[in-house]
């Protein structure tokens, strides 16, 4: 008899093992979601199933709960091979137009197909993992679908009533950010909508200068609020080249070229280098960065020592967040001296020539005319 129950002790035991190795094993996740009910809303939801032990396994998808009707599995078995870290599957969830207010919930479950014992008598296992969709009802059957549209210093709010109900009053709150720091802020006028009814609320914010700014926009719907948040730029990202100078110069040794670059930005900009290109030679600097509206010097070194006499083509070249803005110069090197000049554009050449050729033909035109009249 003491045989008999000790050996169903250590098969538990060997069950619950299995069972242990077979959870750490396998997993899923977000174990947990929750959503805020909108009419009609459609949405897709990922869920992924790891696989750390490195094991073949088969899993069969289902769901059960409050809102099954309205769930729709995409895939309803996934089989995992040991090379497989994790395998994604993906749930639809449709709602109607209407709910009872109340919180309902869902348990989409991935449950570990059986496995055929060996000969041996082994004892296979399977397990379930789950994954929890809750959903929220609230009371007040007020809905509104909002889209945010913002052109430079122009704001356009569209609003629509998707509920069933009539919306009194709903304006638009909008506060602009910069570097975290609220700059302004302004309130729109205030309408009604009817139920499936569409308006905009529009306005503009004068800015001061250009860079990068965030809009925290506050939709106040009768009782009820919602917010929606958009990062924007006004103006474009931009290094100019202020002057380059070369002091101590000595033909024949290494000449430090300080270059001096100016930000518009209101950010800092990470990582600019710039490529000075002299006798299709290219010296590379260091990377900096520069701070809002800051004029940074970045040092490039030019060796000299084959170098002769004259007036050579340059150009440099600055490289910052995928950018680069290009100015070329010419470089005129004597004994003890080097003068950076502009370079001749010869595209001003080819202009002028075509406005001369321009004025010609039309005076021979008007010349032509008047003679044969």
């Amino acid at each position: 008899m003491k045989k008999i129950k000790n050996m169903k002790k250590i098969l538990l035991i060997i069950l619950i093992l299995m069972l242990v190795k077979n959870v750490a094993a396998l997993g899923i996740g977000p174990a947990y979601k929750t959503l805020d009910f909108r009419p009609e809303l459609n949405q897709t939801i990922a869920l992924h199933l790891y696989n750390t032990g490195n094991q073949e396994s088969t899993l069969i998808i289902s769901s059960s709960g409050d809102l099954t009707d309205y769930i729709k599995i995409k895939n309803q078995s996934i089989t995992l091979i040991k090379n497989d870290s994790f395998k994604t599957v993906y749930y639809e969830i449709n709602l109607p137009k209407t709910l009872k207010p109340g919180t309902y919930e869902e348990i989409i479950k991935a449950t570990e197909a059986p496995k055929k014992s060996n000969s041996s008598g082994t004892i296979t296992s399977s397990l379930s993992l789950t994954h929890k969709l809750t959903l929220n009802v609230p009371p007040h059957g007020k809905y509104i679908d909002i889209s945010l549209d913002i052109n430079n210093t122009n704001f356009m709010i569209s609003l629509k009533n998707i509920g069933e109900k009539n919306i009194s009053n709903a304006d638009a709150e909008i506060i602009i950010y910069e570097n975290e720091e609220k700059i302004f802020n302004i309130t729109t006028k205030s309408i009604a909508l009817e139920p499936e009814e569409k308006k905009e609320l529009k306005t503009t914010w004068n800015a001061q200068k250009i860079g990068e700014y965030q809009a925290v926009v506050t939709i106040n719907y009768d009782e009820l609020k919602t917010k929606i948040e958009r990062d924007f730029n006004i103006g474009e990202i931009n290094i100019k080249i202020n002057k380059i100078i070369i002091n101590d110069f000595k033909l024949g040794e290494i000449a430090k070229l300080d270059i001096y670059l100016v930000s518009n930005w209101n950010k800092i900009i990470k990582d600019v280098y710039a490529d000075v290109v002299i006798n299709k030679n290219t010296i590379r600097t260091e990377s900096v960065d520069i701070k809002p509206e800051e004029t940074k010097v970045i040092p490039a070194y030019w060796d000299t020592k084959n170098l002769n006499k004259g007036t050579y083509d340059a150009q440099l070249i600055v490289h910052y967040k995928n950018k680069i803005f290009e100015k070329s110069f010419d470089v005129l090197v004597s004994e003890n001296k080097v003068e950076i000049k502009p370079a001749f554009n010869t595209k001003y050449i080819y202009v002028l020539l075509l406005i001369i050729f321009i004025i010609i033909f039309a005076l021979f035109y008007q010349k032509k005319i008047k003679k044969s009249t």
